[in-house]
């Protein structure tokens, strides 16, 4: 068995490329630098403090037990939506539906963390008058949007960026809104659990309490809110964050982390290019150490046999201290990195 850490070293494609240089510049703009700030601020203006305590979600979020056996599903794509836990049923490599349910989560949690405690929703979508902040200040956007003739500020975008979310969320039974003739209000929502009644008799609903110690959850670090990585890292590297957090279906005890393709697409919707594209930008940040296990050592794989292939799963572990480092920099200045090497 050959086990290696990832090659940094290893030329990127010309896809890889591209999307990292667009990656690079949208992170580099004043616009985003500023929103990324700016959410942070708002997100503790709105607790009364930063989450001092580790973002503790329920385990049904990232692992759906009792997922459908799809004998449709291979490792060359991952299972339709509706067939997908929440976290991975409301990805989008576009939307923010992801980041901001997490974001209400720990705004929950910073402001309650008493267990049982039920969330609440005084907050407008956009700030008024009467308030300095509302639920698009917790978004980061990266610039202004211009649509033909018209001109869209920041907030703006935001405010829409928010609208879209909760739509998603919403069809993903994680928020309730209030009716509102043809248009739906967005003001008033409710956060709902957030295993959207997958893993309950019935798929009842119920409102978003703090999850006490009988709740099974994975845990990741304060620091991935409070310095800002959860507005930084791309939908996919947060939902593998996610599963390796969770580590439910692991096949060997410790703080390494294998999850068996199978598991990976059935039960946490994370299908092989999401996953072949985000682990090694997550160890490139400092975020997961990964041991690539069945590879040469110019990154292909090599040929194995039996089930499952479990012997060549990656091993891969959480370096939880790196989340406190400044989510932004870290995550310029590892792009630049790459490209400049390759």
């Amino acid at each position: 068995m050959t086990e290696i850490e990832v090659d940094f070293s290893r030329p990127l494609t010309g896809k890889q490329r591209q999307a990292l240089s667009k990656r690079l510049a949208r992170l580099e703009s004043e616009v985003m630098s500023e929103s990324v700030e700016g959410a942070r601020n708002a997100f503790k203006l709105m607790a009364g403090r930063e989450l001092r305590r580790p973002l503790r979600v329920r385990s049904g979020f990232a692992y759906w037990a009792d997922a459908p056996e799809s004998r449709t599903v291979s490792d060359r794509s991952a299972p339709p939506k509706k067939d997908r836990p929440p976290a991975t049923r409301i990805v989008s490599p576009r939307g923010v539906a992801l980041r901001f349910v997490l974001t209400m989560i720990a705004l929950q949690q910073a402001r309650h963390s008493k267990a049982g405690s039920r969330a609440t929703n005084d907050v407008p979508i956009r700030p008024t008058s009467g308030r300095d902040h509302g639920w698009a200040d917790l978004i980061a956007s990266a610039t202004p949007h211009a649509d033909g003739l018209m001109y869209h500020t920041p907030l703006d975008k935001k405010v829409r960026h928010v609208q879209s979310a909760l739509n998603a969320l919403s069809g993903a039974h994680l928020v309730e809104l209030e009716p509102g003739g043809k248009r739906p209000t967005y003001n008033g929502f409710r956060l709902l659990d957030e295993c959207a009644g997958l893993n309950r008799p019935g798929s009842t609903l119920l409102p978003y309490t703090t999850p006490d110690r009988e709740d099974s959850c994975l845990a990741l670090p304060a620091a991935f809110i409070n310095e800002g990585w959860i507005h930084v890292l791309e939908d996919s590297e947060i939902a593998l964050l996610l599963m390796v957090a969770c580590g439910i279906g692991n096949l060997e005890p410790g703080p390494q982390v294998a999850i068996p393709s199978r598991v990976r697409l059935l039960k946490y919707g994370i299908g092989r290019d999401s996953y072949s594209t985000a682990h090694p930008m997550l160890a490139r940040f400092g975020l997961l150490e990964v041991e690539e296990i069945g590879r040469r050592d110019d990154g292909r794989v090599l040929q194995y046999g039996g089930d499952d292939g479990e012997a060549h799963v990656h091993r891969l572990q959480l370096m939880n201290d790196a989340f406190e480092g400044p989510a932004l920099e870290t995550v310029t200045n590892a792009i630049k990195d790459a490209l400049d090497r390759s």
